[in-house]
């Protein structure tokens, strides 16, 4: 008996332990390299090459998400400077974007590159900006004087083919080289949409003196209006251990409304097509854990979207939101807005707000 015993503490200690959720700032794309470098003197028609983590959706790339403007300072300061008008084109690799001028620069001027959160990856993720640096993605360089105008060495290619832990893909039809990426919708996105659509978690009400199961708790989301969300799941993530607790899938032909949400409410005890929460879109019977947990957002991939953490310990965007007192919901500060940190970008709402 004590060999058997013994035998199944070893047979546990050697079985697979469930690895936490990655964040979604884990999975978010990062801006590995500018060339040319910062400071570097440019010529007055300059090709400036951006290398990312992952490919980038060239749909999201415009003179709001990639902007060049005359000057230097602070982030804030130069985002209102104006912009100077940009062509964009994708490289060989789909996670290179080359940007240049529509017209020359003017000599000895400083120029600020700037790259924002805008950026998006082709799975719909937006930019991390977690680097050692306040400004974000701020670039500075000086152009050359007209007599000494240069032209940069050429990057060397093979420098960075292939990029970390993604293989370069074979040559395709006029081998992307300087030609834009095809426009074709992404996965539940609607044929001919100008911008990619995006959907996050907006607020949550998991927590309610008493009982929770009564059909008052809900979770709203925010997005792109008429963004398909078929198959996509809410996932309740234990705090302690990571693993699911419970958990809804929304049906297809589920679209976020022409005001920008979705709302998805528990239903009542005993009755499953009947809530206490107005203006649902879905209802479904669930009871998230009281904190500190997590709540995941999920495409029908299982790709994780968006993630609120609430309570301290817990994974998270960032720093985790508080952990709401019963009643209490939590809120974005603004819909849609999403610095990639919970702790701010959500607030503790004495009053829920639902119905809109």
């Amino acid at each position: 008996m004590r060999v058997l015993f013994l035998l199944l503490l070893i047979l546990s200690a050697c079985a697979e332990v469930p690895g936490r959720p990655p964040s979604l700032q884990e999975l978010s794309p990062r801006l590995l390299l500018v060339y040319p470098p910062e400071g570097e003197q440019l010529s007055l028609d300059p090709e400036f090459r951006l290398f990312f983590s992952d490919s980038i959706d060239l749909r999201s790339v415009d003179d709001d998400s990639i902007l060049l403007v005359e000057g230097a300072g602070e982030r804030d300061e130069i985002e209102e400077m104006p912009r100077l008008p940009l062509q964009y084109s994708a490289g060989a690799d789909p996670r290179e974007i080359r940007v240049a001028p529509e017209a020359p620069l003017q000599p000895d001027s400083d120029y600020s590159l700037v790259v924002t959160r805008k950026v998006r990856s082709e799975k719909g993720l937006p930019l991390s900006l977690t680097i050692p640096s306040n400004s974000g993605w701020v670039t500075v360089y000086r152009t050359a004087g007209l007599m000494e105008t240069i032209e940069p060495d050429p990057f060397p290619d093979e420098a960075l083919q292939p990029l970390p832990d993604s293989p370069v893909p074979a040559e395709t039809e006029g081998e992307r080289s300087g030609e834009p990426l095809p426009l074709e919708p992404a996965p539940g996105e609607p044929a001919g949409a100008e911008e990619p659509s995006f959907v996050v978690i907006n607020e949550i009400l998991y927590d309610l003196p008493g009982t929770d199961t009564d059909g008052l708790l809900f979770v709203e989301l925010f997005g792109s209006p008429g963004k398909q969300l078929d198959r996509y799941q809410i996932l309740f993530i234990n705090g302690e251990n990571g693993q699911k607790t419970d958990g809804v899938t929304l049906p297809d032909g589920s679209r976020i409304g022409s005001d920008g949400y979705y709302l998805i409410a528990d239903s009542r005890d005993g009755q499953a097509t009947v809530t206490q929460v107005p203006s649902a879109e879905l209802i479904d019977n669930f009871d998230p854990q009281n904190g500190p947990d997590a709540v995941q957002l999920l495409d029908a991939g299982g790709n994780l979207i968006d993630l609120l953490g609430y309570g301290e310990g817990v994974v998270a965007e960032g720093s985790p939101a508080i952990d709401a007192a019963g009643g209490h919901s939590l809120e974005r500060v603004l819909p849609g807005q999403d610095t990639g940190n919970n702790a701010a970008d959500f607030v503790e709402k004495d009053a829920p707000t639902p119905v809109r």
